[in-house]
């Protein structure tokens, strides 16, 4: 017997140290079944057992087991309450707590609480439930019954109003326009507001109405309506969005649900001033005008789905002339023979000042390419104008461009255009004002197709839409629009700049600074086709980088002094089809230049800013030239094969020392 238990003592050490270098395979607890979980719950708040809503049985005992913990996963809006019965009932206790899935917890963040009373918690976002029961230390043994219960909340949190007055956030707006709730002073509005990739904002205080604010539909809460007070000479803008939360640090970022909302924009007598109603996944976004002080009404209207949705507001004052309402679309056929030979976009304008005006508009097909473009120039006097844009029907025929078409239409000073209607790029003055609407259906047949003329199709890498912000108004005067970026910026000292492209392609936006005054400056960006024969292959600069595209971006300042480009930034977009298809991890992904006959990676960053189809990242560049958009696979996870040396390594040693060992003691 002395030998057996030498022998056990022995083994077990040896067992010890083979723990310690091999992986555990399992955890094994004891069989008290809490809350039916097939074993003890654990003792910490970092181990706790997930469970569901209910009700159990589980033990306690004040010696070896005085506290069990438990978690529930939870929504934004969710409610959970608890209750703790006992035998015997003395000296036990309970505690709840609601922690994000991005927020820490610790043991001591519980405080305990006589079971005689009920407890309650809110999810403020996704995250958990935790609750805890424990006993005194004097307590020999415990068995208690945990009932949970978890609902939706009856009033999900709209835009953080308190309808009711009753000072709680967890309020649904209304559902009629008699009973609108006001909004108009976003900055004085309590509730919470969704987290975003960017981080908490306790919102916009600089301007009445301007930030983000979020709301909820269920399926029984079909609208919610919203007042907001529009002054005279203010674009008034809006937008939502139907958010899928999901979890990644350093917060939650939101792409689209497939849940389907409309938006629309009422006067007192419900009179539809301005309306979105895209299809699900898609963000709807409006527009409007005022000409008279006075209160509009926001509408969210659920057509499917349910969920929650963020909602954008701006107010911006105009002193020439801007967009108002939605525009509008038909068909126009010119010698009734069935066919259309243009495409007509009506837009609404408010004009502060009359002056000749320029609307240029790009269109994009269902495939979101770029097909034609359409310029008018006009006389416009002050007050509500009507225009009408005109895309050529034979081209659209021409290129097999099927509808729905996205118009991105912009308002600009004509500046030395002669009045007239373009079907070309043209130089066009100052930016006032711009939009984007989506047609209705139409199948490129419906338009006439082109008597004895080639139409060559644009090359689906052209961003004709573009707008330059970050410069004062006295600079810039003259921007020429051009095919892959903007050809002409006239800057009359050191200037800091942003063009920004508003088309599929992936270059987003190109930030510089010239360091002194300069006639023109040119900002081109284009997705090459294949990469260029007279550079080298970027693959063999690193093993394992893989190339989704080639770009050619230039920056060229024209003056009769010596300007230079600096502090040169890209933002570009990566397609999440292609990080998936070729497992690239996204923390990978790197902008290269080549630059003096070689290959070198940019500095490149992440923005946290992510979409249903795209990651955005900006790179800094010291120059200008060809460029490769990369990657590398992410790597993949083996087991240590020197951990399974030496783990197998100690177990054939305690097999043949235990094995010595007994032969040992039975000759002795």
């Amino acid at each position: 017997m002395e030998t057996m238990r030498k022998i056990s003592g022995w083994l077990l050490s040896a067992l010890l140290l083979s723990a310690i270098l091999t992986p555990a395979l399992a955890q094994t607890v004891s069989a008290s079944g809490d809350m039916d979980t097939g074993g003890d719950a654990p003792n910490t708040v970092g181990s706790a057992v997930t469970i569901s809503a209910g009700s159990g049985t589980g033990s306690l005992s004040g010696v070896s087991d005085n506290v069990d913990f438990y978690k529930i996963p939870a929504t934004y809006g969710q409610y959970m309450t608890v209750t703790v019965t006992a035998s015997p009932s003395s000296g036990v206790y309970f505690s709840t707590l609601f922690r994000s899935d991005y927020s820490s917890v610790a043991d001591g963040d519980f405080y305990f609480y006589s079971i005689s009373s009920s407890g309650s918690q809110s999810a403020t976002d996704e995250g958990y439930f935790y609750v805890a029961v424990s006993c005194a230390s004097y307590v020999d043994s415990v068995t208690y019954t945990l009932t949970i219960t978890v609902a939706n909340s009856e009033n999900q949190n709209d835009m953080g109003v308190d309808s009711d007055g009753n000072g709680r956030t967890t309020n649904d707006a209304p559902d009629s326009i008699t009973s609108a709730v006001s909004i108009a002073n976003a900055g004085a509005i309590p509730g919470y507001l969704y987290y975003y990739s960017t981080g908490y904002s306790t919102d916009d205080h600089e301007d009445p109405g301007r930030g983000y604010l979020g709301g909820y539909h269920d399926t029984s809460d079909d609208d919610d309506f919203y007042i907001v007070h529009i002054n005279t000479a203010q674009i008034f803008k809006a937008g939502i969005t139907t958010l899928t939360w999901t979890s990644s640090w350093p917060g939650y970022t939101s792409t689209p649900s497939t849940a389907n909302y409309d938006l629309y924009l009422l006067d007192e007598n419900s009179n539809v001033l301005a309306s979105s109603t895209n299809t699900a996944g898609q963000a709807d976004n409006i527009s409007y005008t005022s000409t008279t002080d006075g209160n509009r009404y926001l509408k969210v209207h659920r057509v499917s789905g349910h969920g929650y949705y963020s909602m954008s507001r701006s107010f911006t004052e105009y002193s020439w002339a801007a967009f108002s309402g939605t525009p509008t679309d038909s068909g126009l056929d010119t010698n009734s023979d069935g066919l259309y030979e243009n495409l007509v976009v009506t837009v609404n304008l408010s004009v502060a000042t009359a002056a000749n005006y320029a609307l240029l508009g790009q269109l994009y097909d269902n495939a979101d390419v770029y097909q034609a473009i359409a310029v008018k120039a006009l006389s416009l006097s002050t007050g509500a104008q009507t225009v009408e844009l005109k895309f050529n029907g034979p081209t659209l025929h021409s290129l097999h461009a099927n509808g729905p078409y996205r118009i991105v239409i912009g308002l600009y000073s004509a500046g030395s255009l002669a009045a007239g209607e373009y079907t070309s790029s043209q130089t066009v003055g100052g930016s006032y004002d711009s939009t984007t609407y989506t047609t209705e259906t139409y199948p490129y047949t419906e338009f006439a197709s082109a008597s004895g003329t080639t139409v060559v199709q644009p090359a689906t890498t052209t961003p004709a839409a573009v707008s330059v912000s970050n410069i004062s108004s006295s600079v810039g005067s003259t921007i020429s629009v051009a095919e892959n970026g903007v050809s002409s910026i006239a800057v009359t000292s050191a200037t800091t700049m942003t063009v920004n492209f508003e088309t599929a392609q992936p270059v987003k936006s190109i930030s510089v600074t010239t360091s002194a005054a300069a006639s023109s400056v040119s900002v081109q960006a284009e997705q090459l086709s294949a990469k260029p024969s007279e550079v080298s292959d970027p693959t063999t600069v690193e093993s394992g980088i893989i190339v989704s595209h080639y770009l050619d971006l230039s920056v060229t300042p024209t003056a009769t002094t010596s300007v230079s480009v600096e502090n040169a930034t890209v933002e570009f977009k990566v397609l999440k089809s292609w990080l998936s298809s070729n497992n690239i991890d996204s923390s990978t992904v790197a902008l290269m230049r080549y630059s003096g006959g070689q290959w070198s990676k940019l500095t490149t960053t992440a923005t946290g800013i992510e979409d249903v189809t795209y990651k955005y990242y900006t790179a800094v560049t010291p120059g200008f030239s060809t460029f490769a958009v990369t990657g590398k696979a992410a790597a993949t996870t083996t087991l240590d094969s020197t951990m399974l040396i030496i783990a197998g390594a100690v177990v054939l040693i305690v097999v043949i020392a235990a094995a010595v060992f007994v032969t040992k003691s039975r000759k002795s």
